[in-house]
């Protein structure tokens, strides 16, 4: 039978938070326009896919903590930008698939009853939605480690319509100097060359890149993380990789 999964395994991780303790369900719809095309002595109606729409729904419970996923969205909404949000519905651990999606929030529902819990749902559009892979998941970059955190993502073959990836780092302690991410390719598994390089953090931050669209991305891809510096440096880092197919 099929592989199934249990949703409680889910982890939504939202600019420099992991969201999955506010939330309880996640919703990702996508759908294209259809667009006309019937000849004149056609039987049957003729269509083309037309330009998508990408709605994505969180719900759960508000906190009015700080850093909570509530004060995080309040304080970027209506803000030109997009959210960087990454969706990984086994979980964010390296292998793993998981779902890059920019987020433009357009709507907040608060509802509060006294006999039951503060229920949040915000709504988003997302300009676009990119499956992938986390390359890096929710692990601890303890004090002056390099590391390449689980196996890198092997495809059958190279890719050549580019690729983005999202950062989300976490948790920070011991105010690391630096900490550079980067997303590596590979023909061989041996030699690497970077493919992305990230901006240094010194806090927690979130950030996405992408390629050219053009770009070519080797059968193999791994992240790497460095942090340099600090008073005994903790990283808390989570690495996602999407191929654009099309």
């Amino acid at each position: 039978m099929p592989h199934a999964i249990a949703g409680r395994d889910a982890t939504i991780l939202v600019n420099q938070i992991d969201a999955s303790e506010f939330l309880n369900e996640f919703e990702i719809e996508r759908e294209a326009d259809d667009i006309e095309v019937t000849r004149f002595g056609a039987i049957d109606k003729e269509f083309l896919s037309g330009p998508h729409e990408n709605t994505v729904t969180l719900s759960g419970h508000w906190s009015g903590d700080d850093d909570s996923l509530d004060d995080v969205l309040e304080q970027t909404f209506g803000v030109p930008g997009d959210q960087t949000c990454t969706i990984c519905p086994r979980g964010a651990v390296a292998g793993l698939p998981a779902f890059l999606v920019p987020l433009i929030q357009t709507s907040e529902d608060l509802d509060v009853q006294a006999d039951d819990l503060a229920e949040d749902e915000w709504e988003f559009r997302a300009s676009s939605v990119k499956r992938g892979t986390v390359l890096f998941g929710s692990d601890v970059l303890v004090t002056g480690v390099t590391a390449v955190l689980g196996d890198p993502k092997v495809s059958l073959a190279a890719t050549t319509k580019g690729g983005s990836a999202h950062v989300h780092l976490i948790g920070i302690t011991g105010a690391p100097t630096g900490v550079v991410v980067k997303i590596e390719g590979s023909a061989d598994g041996s030699t690497w060359a970077p493919i992305l390089t990230f901006t240094a953090f010194t806090a927690k931050g979130h950030a996405r890149m992408a390629t050219l669209s053009s770009a070519t991305i080797p059968a193999q891809v791994r992240a790497t993380v460095t942090q340099t510096a600090g008073t005994t440096p903790t990283t808390t880092v989570v690495v996602a990789f999407a191929r654009h197919l099309r």
